[in-house]
């Protein structure tokens, strides 16, 4: 599989781009801003890309998936809880704009796939830090998004989830992957489940693990 991250905007967010080694197609997820920098890496891949998906709806992680939309063709796919993200909810944005107004082309809840050429992902919705936070898992590997970080957990309490939400997701539906299982969150550097059930200090043990 082709992997690329792209950290992007202010907020150092992680824009990571997959593709099939067989095919050349692929997806992005979260492209968040600075679009010029992501299509550049596209280009060097050669890939064609077939769906953008954000893993929620804040700034950081939907900036530029209106223009690269345009530019690649390719379909959104968004949790149906964070949608209105894409018409510039102000719950998102933090006095931000965004915009001009769009639709996902695909609204997603938990148990569905992102499935491009052989590559595929697993929806998991792990609200919290939004409602309608999801994490991709697949090959190996887990795109958790503002959910889960190496050593910290993402924010909640701003109007669009609740700490208790965020660690029931981490704990009940992300700590029990394969401990080998990499994470790839949406800030920061990759990280392993064996490693945040160990290590991680926002994370008890012993809710989980025997």
């Amino acid at each position: 599989m082709i992997i690329r991250r792209v950290v992007v905007s202010g907020w150092r967010a992680n824009c990571y781009i997959l593709g099939s080694e067989i095919t050349r197609q692929g997806l992005i997820i979260d492209p968040g801003d600075e679009e010029n920098d992501i299509l550049s890496e596209v280009r060097k891949t050669g890939l064609e890309i077939k769906v953008l998906v954000a893993t929620h709806g804040h700034m950081d992680h939907i900036g530029a998936i209106g223009r690269l939309k345009k530019s690649l063709g390719a379909s959104v796919a968004i949790h149906q809880s964070d949608a209105s993200a894409l018409q510039g909810d102000g719950r998102f944005f933090w006095g931000e704009h965004f915009g001009p107004p769009m639709y996902a082309d695909r609204l997603l809840k938990d148990g569905d796939t992102i499935d491009v050429s052989d590559l595929h992902f697993l929806v998991i919705n792990t609200p919290g830090h939004t409602y309608g936070c999801i994490c991709l898992y697949g090959h190996g590997m887990l795109f958790t998004g503002d959910t889960l970080f190496h050593n910290s957990i993402g924010s909640s309490g701003i109007g669009t989830g609740t700490r208790s939400q965020l660690l029931s997701s981490i704990i009940d539906k992300l700590m029990v992957l394969p401990p080998e299982t990499v994470i790839y969150p949406g800030h920061g550097s990759q990280t392993t489940v064996e490693s945040e059930r160990k290590n991680n200090p926002y994370i008890r043990p012993d809710r989980y693990w025997r």
